[in-house]
């Protein structure tokens, strides 16, 4: 069996400055956490 990940994209409607994807990829790891996945993908997609 492989090993699970947590994937997410994000796809903004505007600029996101750096602090609000440090925030995202925060809080992509808090939900990793509480569902006990190690592997943590964050992508953004252009505007």
């Amino acid at each position: 069996a492989g090993k699970a990940r947590l994937e997410v994209t994000v796809k903004p409607f505007e600029a996101m400055p750096a602090s609000t994807r440090r925030g995202v990829g925060a809080e992509a790891g808090r939900v990793a956490a509480v569902r006990g996945v190690d592997d943590v993908r964050v992508r953004y997609e252009d505007l």
